[in-house]
């Protein structure tokens, strides 16, 4: 073992005991776990809606079927603790793969970086990155990138590489349909490396193995018409919900909730100030139209991290002063198998530290909605819930199919008219005996402060009592239905 790769080691566990420390963020990705129980339950994709009362029985897109079923297996086994540990891993090991891969490349040019530019990258990138990422398919799609990376990088045969990046591009857009990144990605690499080395042969390998990637989107069980759906999602989160994830990082909703970004923009341009002219053009080019990826959408600010990651190497490794601080790391230890036993002790050590903290945590079928849920299930075992969209998920794996949800996060599901109504009845702008009379829920599960229109009226409805209320969530119910 090289001292880079127990250096890297250590970055790593240091990372995944940060993230799963942050806890479940992101709501959807219950219904993704109870989408993948129905899958292993039936040993066949979920095609028709069955969570909800507004769309029961409608065809419905298979989004991420792979990644669901995965995560069924996982929540099976280990509960949040290890779906979460999962994720985590996956995350973080795709960072360092990538460097690795960065190294690697140096190696191949004769620029081997030190650790320190390798460490401060890293850890840019990973500040960066952690503003958008939880438990979430973006994280395979992550990983699969920085595999495709790694294959691209290292390539001495393009039919080789080609095959490998197959397996590859099936398991990320059956996990997470975001593959036209990579598409574009390869496609950008190929142009700017051309613009430095003008070798048309090189142009064209890449070029060849972004097609391989472009066909791929399409091997899905959705085949062409994904296209269709991933336009209403975008459409339904930037333009009818406005979503903060969607919008531009630099709008006031979401500017203040992504300070990495913008510490990662600020010092890129410090770098580019110092070391510009020893930027290559190839290098300008990937920064200058990666940039407009995050600057169009804020989710978008964990590929960008990634894919500048290799840049943030080289040109630390540029501003680094000559002979100073250099390790490369390239050396193997002196004591290999005392480092392998050191190196299993931390793991274990790390792994048991995590198991204790996580599970204490995230036994819970939600950490959310632990409580609210069971005395929602307390006093309504079963029936029609009209709900805050995000707490849809919840409700779906706590309660489904006894329970069906007015509305979930899954926004290609729904028409762009439903969701102005669901905002209208949010905002108290629908008479609350009209909404009764035309959706006959059982329940309300709401968000105290983002429907506090609804909520008010709630308020002064005899026929609706609370049963629980945080900061987070409160639930009314018939008077009728509350169990004696």
């Amino acid at each position: 073992m090289s001292r880079r790769l127990l250096f890297l080691y250590l970055l790593l566990l240091m990372m995944v005991l940060i993230l799963v420390g942050r806890g479940v963020e992101d709501s959807d990705v219950h219904w993704q776990i109870r989408t993948g129980q129905l899958m292993l339950q039936e040993g066949r994709l979920v095609e028709t809606e069955r969570f909800t009362f507004t769309h029961s029985g409608q065809e419905v897109p298979t989004f991420g079927w792979l990644l669901q079923l995965v995560y069924a297996v996982l929540y099976q086994w280990g509960g949040w603790w290890l779906l979460h540990s999962a994720g985590a891993l996956l995350f973080a090991g795709a960072l360092v793969l990538v460097a690795w891969t960065a190294m690697r490349r140096g190696d191949q040019e004769g620029q081997t970086p030190s650790l320190l530019s390798v460490g401060i990258a890293l850890q840019l990138c990973f500040f960066a990155a952690m503003s958008t990422d939880s438990l979430r398919p973006q994280s395979v799609a992550l990983a699969c990138w920085a595999v495709s990376n790694y294959l691209i990088q290292q390539s001495r045969s393009w039919w080789r590489t080609a095959v490998l990046l197959i397996p590859c591009g099936l398991v990320w857009q059956n996990s997470h349909p975001s593959i036209v990144l990579g598409v574009a990605w390869v496609g950008l690499l190929a142009v700017g490396q051309w613009v430095d080395r003008r070798d048309h042969r090189w142009l064209f390998r890449q070029l060849g193995w972004a097609a391989v990637l472009a066909v791929l989107q399409f091997a899905t069980p959705m085949g062409f018409s994904i296209w269709e759906a991933a336009a209403t999602n975008v459409t339904i989160s930037r333009e009818v919900l406005g979503q903060p994830e969607w919008l531009p990082a630099w709008d006031e909703l979401v500017r203040w909730r992504i300070p990495g970004f913008w510490l990662a923009l600020m010092v890129t341009i410090w770098l580019l100030v110092r070391v510009g002219r020893r930027v290559s053009r190839g290098e300008w080019l990937v920064f200058v139209l990666m940039t407009l990826l995050p600057l169009y959408s804020a989710r978008l600010v964990l590929f960008w991290a990634v894919i500048m990651l290799p840049c943030w190497i080289r040109w630390f490794e540029r501003e680094r002063p000559p002979l100073k601080y250099y390790w490369p790391g390239i050396q193997r230890l002196k004591s290999p198998l005392l480092v392998q036993i050191s190196g299993v002790a931390v793991g274990l050590a790390a792994a048991l530290l995590v198991s204790w903290e996580v599970r204490s945590r995230w036994s819970a079928p939600t950490p959310l909605l632990q409580e609210a849920l069971r005395r929602l299930a307390a006093e309504l075992p079963a029936g029609r819930i009209y709900n805050f969209h995000a707490w849809g998920g919840p409700l779906i794996l706590a309660g489904s199919p006894q329970w069906q949800v007015y509305i979930d996060g899954r926004l290609y599901l729904y028409q762009e008219a439903e969701w102005r109504h669901y905002r209208r009845i949010n905002q108290g702008r629908v008479v609350l005996a009209e909404v009764v009379e035309e959706l006959q829920p059982d329940a309300f599960v709401l968000h105290p402060r983002l429907q506090r229109g609804l909520v008010a009226q709630l308020q002064e409805a005899a026929d609706w009592q609370l049963i629980y209320q945080d900061a987070e969530v409160v639930i009314y119910i018939r008077r009728t239905s509350i169990t004696p």
